[in-house]
């Protein structure tokens, strides 16, 4: 394979090995110590709830396969449909993590009308990889901030 032919790596932020970016670190997959990190294409916090969003959830979140995209439009989304959602919230909960939804967040300020919030922090109180975003909805801020907390940055 030629040099300009091999995939992006990155190094991963809870145990320093390289790893493709977009994939899963094995490393902390492996040792069962902490969820596994994640490194998520660019621009990824701007997508609306559907397909992209679900994708990556069920990619990084559940170590599946991403849905066919024109079979997932007839399904019911991790981020359009809050028993879906909660799922996510349930998955977390295995990989070691709480969860706190706030919202909505509206009011008189236009920048966020009718926001909600989740976060996701260490269930066993050390410092460590949490996240937090915001949406329209409860099941896209819950999607985003399980992104979030496995691409270890708030």
């Amino acid at each position: 394979m030629p040099e300009h032919d091999l995939p992006p790596y990155t190094k991963c932020p809870t145990c320093g090995v390289l790893h493709q970016i977009g994939a899963p670190c094995m490393t902390c997959r492996l040792r069962k110590t902490e969820a596994p990190c994640v490194t998520l294409p660019a621009g990824w916090r701007a997508l609306p709830a559907g397909v992209d969003v679900d994708n990556l959830v069920l990619e990084h979140v559940f170590a599946c396969e991403p849905y066919l995209t024109d079979v997932s439009k007839t399904l019911p989304g991790l981020s359009n449909d809050i028993d879906q959602a909660w799922l996510v919230v349930e998955k977390m909960a295995e990989l070691g993590f709480t969860y706190s939804v706030k919202g909505p967040l509206g009011g008189p300020e236009p920048q966020h009308p009718g926001h909600h919030q989740c976060s996701f922090d260490r269930a066993d109180g050390r410092p460590g990889r949490w996240g937090m975003a915001e949406a329209d909805t409860v099941p896209l801020a819950i999607c985003r901030a399980a992104l979030a907390t496995l691409e270890g940055a708030p």
